[in-house]
């Protein structure tokens, strides 16, 4: 996780709500942090931008940042005190918490986002999964193959 450049943390605000003062500050890994508090409603949304995008690509090799983006949430490593989970595991371990997670990969940045109750045991739960996610993603070979034979796929239909 040193390689975020930007952490945003944002309890969901209603469009009647005026602005709200945004907190700022930085982490020793110098990530950025954004935080707007609002009570209003019980969520908290994360969104985590970084230097990932598809300039980095190798030549010859446009959609490498698209594919490993979507690769983050096909699973996760295990830990000394946690287990795999595989894809369906990590997707049923969020819905368990009712958290929705997001993203994207554009020519700059890349992006992970997620949405979740603000109650402890769940928020909890769910940004624990998160940060195992960009921390300690799980790129099985059989599921790179399968993502790369779905993106080729899709290029030909296109």
């Amino acid at each position: 996780m040193k390689n975020i450049l930007f952490l945003l943390l944002t309890l969901t605000v209603s469009s009647t709500q005026a602005a709200l003062p945004i907190q700022s500050w930085s982490l020793e890994n110098g990530a950025r942090v954004l935080f707007i508090e609002n009570h209003t409603i019980p969520m908290i949304d994360v969104s985590i931008s970084f230097d990932a995008g598809a300039r980095r690509d190798p030549p010859g090799k446009s959609g490498v940042a698209a594919i490993t983006r979507g690769m983050l949430a096909r699973g996760v490593a295990a830990l000394s005190d946690e287990p795999e989970l595989n894809e369906a595991q990590f997707s049923d371990a969020l819905a368990d918490t009712a958290a929705q997670l997001g993203g994207s990969a554009g020519s700059d940045r890349a992006s992970v986002s997620l949405r979740t109750l603000s109650s402890q045991k769940e928020s909890a739960a769910a940004i624990l999964l998160l940060a195992r996610m960009m921390a300690h993603p799980a790129f099985t070979d059989t599921v790179v193959a399968r993502e790369k034979v779905r993106t080729i796929a899709s290029i030909r239909e296109s």
